[in-house]
């Protein structure tokens, strides 16, 4: 008995003291907290650890350990410290390497942080099965944890055949034309002894016969999966029947519209047919709303922007002001206005795993209708249509108020489909409409800024919406009624309200400019002594960023803008003609100006800051202040232009003046021999008197130039389109802010941190396109070398703009005057190509061919000439080796090292790629002086250079 009295008070003291906090148990202040447990340390390869030998597979591990404190093992959650570890793989059946681990540690989503183990290069049939491990290192107190765990690569022998994968059946919603946007497809071959099929899909195309399922932008699909464009059928229209699409696989080397026509290879007798690899049928269904689906909602004096004319609820903007989702009655004032709102659940009915989803709608013609019954509560009823009514007087109401007058409201939802119709109802019990109290509340505020009016270029506004409390024993909160509210501010030099009456208002800045606090007042003029104030603040805002943006040539999506520093455009009669694909060439270009305000900046940390993206800052290009501009010339990478003077050019053949034996070039920014050709042999060929041009010296204007190649139109703003049909120019794209209201670039003005060139292109035809399109899309690495990293006393505007702008000094005039004059087709072919001898002009004699076109530079540079290979594989690099570093090279010597291979003008040669030898091979037959084919020309003095800048 005294063992058990003591071990009886032992227990209760233990109970007393876990109770009290102490004694170390597990709810104890004072036990150890949890940490790794390094015992605990396992690799885990969550999907498997064995990998298909493909070349491009890849499997996923994890180090993982359970957690201790001191006291308990073996404790969840288990930690994942895969980032912490040191990955390597051993095994001798990995020489040569048939798998490696990834470079970094990547967030897998639910899996967290995990070690890609990557398949290097595909193995055969004939290979055997590799027997690796994945050891991992883990450091922990000072003590190392070595850890080594096995996986397996296999050869990928195919297990039947291959398979189109993806959704089989796509419900869609018959009422609206929105459509998923995450539908997409993968040919996947199953492979023998390996859980993970083959993704194949980088190395076909995917088509479809229908154009309500399509396949775009460029193939083959190299993220894995092929995306799907949905239309929806069934929208705007009551023909609920099934779509079929067929889904095909082909050779990428072959487009989709030649399926079904016939090959090379068969015969008369035996044709044969391009068929599709494989194939899978999709089906587009309309979605329908089952049994439990409709749920119906009332909100009282909705906005006028509530529903829209095709019966769809904002529900973005006003779905917490709709009551009775969650309830089977609503209480509703005497002498307000009703929307009725029903919710449909969506859902598959051939497909239950894809996900339901909901539309919310006031009206559906033929699909959805309201009713009621019940106590007359409705001043002239609900509308069957639009579920929209007027409750009943308060006079009307106090009459029959103690009867507790309701209405059953029933929403009824017809599927179409011979089904019987889904409802939903809700009964509205009408309350006395005495208001007792009247809130400001604003519409979207800022979470970080309420009632804050920022004084910047964007000029924006606030919203507020009054809110009434109906009634005092069962208060029902709601809009207030437009013919009851009357808005105010305190001071008017500061604020300014718009309307003056109504459930809503508009607050602004009065000039825009003073910093300041008021009061915004809201009073309830149907009854004495209810209002409402808020104090709203203006504050300076200014733009601490400007960024110049555009869609880039070769983007396929026209929503991504990017900083883009070179892009091209054509002739906008031209671009419409051509198929798609063939070309990115575009008729217009799209500018937008991005900004970073005080407001947001305040916020960043500098590493944020200086990694911010620019097309996630607002986009402020409508604002009256932003303007862009195109000036002749070329950008120079810190959001300023290079472009020429209007100097004064010497007497030059045909203009009356002088023989011709002068420097043509004396005094003029441009390329020297190069352009003594262009200006003296085309323009003589053409026997064009020069004084007859307006754009010369000596012509129609009276100066030199033919104003910018392309310009910004009036139909939209931020376009920017060529200026006539055939110009050949680069033109220099800015945008700033403009402070002084003057219309351009002055001192005080925000200009953008970057400028951007564009090359207009004079492109007539798919043959000459090609020139364009590799000038454009092959060559834009060169283009735009150097551009956005500006040295000292350069202008890093890339290699080949300075050249193109040099030579439309020139150039592009003409081309400009000629437009009425000769055949622009032919002048343009001569210019490209140098065959000045196809030109057929009547009165003028049979013209000479040139030794190179503008087209030879571009074939040059990418296709390489005679023995000497191009720059196409390694462009970049190439042009490193033949130019050196442009960085540490002065304009004058860059271009003058590309117009003459000097060596020294280039300085040092790189360690590897082309030599000198091998560019003069290149550009052998368009060099000055003694290059080959090319006519001794007029003394050409230098370049003086670097290009002035306004």
């Amino acid at each position: 008995m005294k063992t058990f009295k003591h071990a009886l008070t032992l227990a209760l003291a233990a109970g007393l003291l876990s109770a009290c906090g102490g004694g170390g148990g597990s709810n104890s202040p004072d036990r150890p907290g949890l940490r790794l447990d390094p015992e605990t340390l396992r690799i885990e390869f969550p999907n498997g650890n064995i990998l298909a030998g493909t070349g491009n597979a890849m499997i996923q591990a994890r180090m993982l350990a359970l957690q201790t404190d001191g006291i308990e093992d073996n404790q969840t959650p288990e930690l994942n410290v895969t980032a912490d570890t040191n990955w390597s793989i051993t095994g001798s059946d990995n020489d040569p390497v048939v798998a490696a681990v990834a470079d970094e540690v990547r967030d897998a989503g639910s899996l967290g942080n995990v070690i890609d183990i990557l398949s290097t290069i595909r193995l055969t049939t004939a290979d055997t099965t590799k027997n690796l491990a994945l050891a991992g290192s883990y450091s922990f107190s000072g003590q190392t944890y070595n850890l080594s765990s096995p996986f397996s690569v296999r050869p990928p022998i195919p297990n039947g055949p291959a398979f189109i994968s993806g959704p089989g059946a796509i419900a869609l919603d018959p009422l609206n034309d929105v459509v998923p946007d995450d539908v997409a497809y993968q040919l996947l071959q199953p492979l023998k002894e390996i859980p993970t099929p083959e993704n194949q899909t980088g190395t076909v195309r995917f088509c479809s016969d229908s154009d309500f399922l399509a396949f775009n932008g460029n193939q083959p699909y190299t993220q894995g999966s092929a995306p799907a464009t949905i239309t929806n059928p069934f929208f705007g229209n009551d023909d609920n029947q099934t779509v079929v699409v067929t889904v095909q696989v082909i050779d990428p080397d072959f487009d989709c519209d030649e399926i079904g026509e016939t090959q090379v290879g068969g015969t008369d007798e035996n044709p044969i047919f391009l068929s599709p690899d494989y194939t899978k049928t999709v089906q587009l269904i309309p979605a329908v709303v089952q049994a439990g689906g409709v749920t119906i909602c009332g909100i009282i004096n909705p906005e006028v922007d509530a529903c829209g004319t095709d019966g769809t609820f904002n529900d973005a903007s006003y779905l917490s002001d709709c009551r009775g989702l969650n309830s089977t009655s609503i209480d509703v004032p005497a002498g307000e206005n009703l929307q009725m709102v029903a919710r449909l659940n969506y859902t598959n009915p051939s497909n239950g795993n894809q996900p339901a989803f909901t539309d919310y709608r006031c009206a559906a013609s033929g699909r959805l209708t309201w009713s009621a019954d019940g106590d007359p509560i409705f001043d002239n009823g609900l509308d069957a249509d639009d579920g929209s009514a007027s409750f009943i007087s308060r006079s009307e109401f106090l009459d029959i108020a103690d009867s507790n007058p309701s209405s059953d409201v029933t929403g009824s939802f017809d599927n179409n489909n011979g089904s019987p119709a889904i409802t939903d109802s809700l009964t509205l019990n009408l309350v006395d409409s005495t208001v007792s109290d009247i809130e400001i509340v604003q519409v979207d505020p800022d979470p970080n800024a309420p009632n804050t009016i920022f004084l910047n270029i964007l000029q924006e506004d606030l919203d507020y919406r009054a809110q009434c409390t109906f009634g005092e024993s069962n208060p029902v909160t709601a809009t207030c009624s437009d013919a009851c509210v009357s808005w105010s501010v305190e001071d008017e030099d500061l604020l300014t309200v718009n309307p003056e009456t109504g459930s809503t208002t508009t607050v602004s800045s009065t000039d825009g400019s003073t910093v300041g606090s008021a009061d915004l007042i809201a009073t309830y003029t149907c009854a004495p002594g209810i209002n409402d104030t808020q104090e709203i603040t203006t504050v300076d805002d200014p733009v601490v960023e400007l960024h110049l943006l555009q869609v880039s040539n070769a983007n396929e999506d026209p929503e991504v803008r990017n900083v883009d520093a070179f892009s091209c455009v054509g002739r906008t009669d031209l671009v419409g003609t051509l198929a798609d694909g063939e070309t990115f060439i575009n008729g217009s270009q799209q500018f937008y100006a991005h900004a970073l305000f005080q407001s947001e900046a305040m916020n960043l940390s500098d590493e944020e800051r200086a990694n911010l993206d620019p097309s996630t800052l607002p986009d402020v290009s409508g604002a009256d202040a932003v303007v862009f501009s195109a000036l002749p010339g070329y950008a120079n990478g810190d959001g300023s232009c290079a472009t020429a003077l209007g100097l004064e050019l010497p007497d030059l053949p045909g203009s009356g003046g002088g023989d011709g034996d002068g420097s043509l070039l004396s005094g003029i920014p441009i390329l020297g021999g190069l352009l003594d050709f262009y200006l003296g042999d085309v323009i003589d060929i053409l026997t064009i008197p020069l004084d007859s041009l307006p754009g010369l010296p000596g012509g129609g204007d009276g100066g030199f130039g033919a104003g910018p190649a392309a310009s910004f139109s009036g139909e939209m703003k931020g376009q920017l389109q060529a200026n006539g049909q055939l110009r050949l120019s680069t033109v220099c794209i800015q945008s700033f802010i403009d402070n002084d209201g003057s219309g351009g670039l002055t001192e005080g003005d925000d200009l953008a941190q970057e400028s951007s060139s564009v090359l207009v292109l004079p492109a007539a035809d798919d043959n000459l396109l090609n020139f364009s399109n590799e000038l454009c899309e092959i060559l834009e690495p060169a283009l735009t070398l150097g551009a956005g990293t500006p040295a000292s006393g350069i202008v890093p505007a890339g290699i080949v703009v300075p050249l193109v702008y040099g030579v439309s000094l020139i150039a592009d005039p003409v081309l400009n005057v000629l437009d009425d004059t000769v055949p622009t087709e032919d002048i343009l072919n001569a210019l490209i190509t140098g065959s000045f001898s196809d030109l057929s002009i009547p009165g003028q004699p049979e013209f000479t061919d040139a030794p190179f076109g503008l087209g030879f530079l571009t074939n040059g540079l990418l296709s390489g000439t005679g023995a000497t290979p191009g720059l196409e594989p390694t462009l970049v690099d190439a042009l490193d080796s033949c130019l050196i570093d442009p960085l540490t090279l002065s304009v004058n010597s860059l271009l003058t090292g590309l117009l003459t291979l000097d060596p020294g003008a280039l300085g040092d040669i790189a360690d590897s790629g082309f030599s000198p030898a091998e560019c003069a091979a290149i550009f052998g037959d368009v060099l000055p002086g003694d290059g080959i084919g090319l006519p001794d020309l007029p003394g050409a003095p230098g370049i003086p250079l670097p290009l002035p800048t306004p």
